[in-house]
């Protein structure tokens, strides 16, 4: 089962999201996750120059994912929120 999300942006765009997450394995999950906040910090290590409030909202990804991570037990809509909030987050940092 795949679940889709549509997260409206930059005036009337639609950016399809398609996430697999929810059918994953609890494993899967946290390898998918912690691939999620490496690649975060890679960005926030090579790229000097950063706002402010660009690492601020690198920052909140990465702990939105971490708490994510360490929690057991969410549903799949839970776990579905908790993505799309990331999605928010680095759609504000590329913008």
């Amino acid at each position: 089962m795949y679940m889709v999300a549509y997260y409206p942006y930059a005036g009337d765009n639609v950016v399809p999201l398609t996430l697999k997450i929810c059918t994953m394995s609890r494993l899967k999950q946290l390898r998918f996750i912690d691939s999620l906040i490496d690649n975060i910090q890679t960005i926030k290590k090579s790229q000097c120059s950063l706002s402010e409030l660009d690492v601020k909202v690198l920052n909140d990804a990465i702990g939105v994912l971490t708490d994510l991570r360490g929690k057991k037990g969410k549903t799949n809509e839970q776990i579905l929120t908790e993505f799309i909030k990331v999605v928010e987050l680095l759609v504000t940092f590329f913008k």
